[in-house]
C-alpha cells in the first residue's frame, strides 16, 4: 500500500506543479506520506528503535514546505484592517 500511495501523491504533485500554492502543499503531503511510511516500516520490521527517529527529517521538511508557502503570502487582510474604524 505504500508504493501506490506515494505514486498517487507524486502524480498529483506533478499535475499541479504549475500552481505554486498547490505545489508546495502537495510537496508537504508527499514528505508527510514518506515519513509515515518510514515510521510504519521501522515500527513493524525493525528491532532497532533508533531508526524511527530519522523520520523527523521528512516530517520537518513537510512542515517547512507549508511554512514557506505561508511566508510568501501577502498580508492583505492585515493591511485592509488598518483603515477600519471601530
Amino acid at each position: 500500500m505504500i508504493i501506490p500511495t506515494i505514486g498517487a501523491a507524486l502524480l498529483i504533485t506533478w499535475q499541479t506543479k504549475h500552481i505554486k500554492s498547490e505545489l508546495l502543499h502537495n510537496l508537504a503531503v508527499d514528505f508527510w506520506i514518506v515519513a509515515n511510511a518510514c515510521w510504519m516500516l521501522t515500527e513493524f520490521y525493525s528491532a532497532n528503535d533508533t531508526l524511527r527517529f530519522y523520520t523527523i527529517i521528512p516530517f520537518r521538511k513537510s512542515i517547512a514546505e507549508v511554512e514557506e508557502f505561508e511566508n510568501r503570502q501577502p498580508v492583505t487582510e492585515a493591511k485592509s484592517m488598518k483603515n477600519v474604524e471601530v
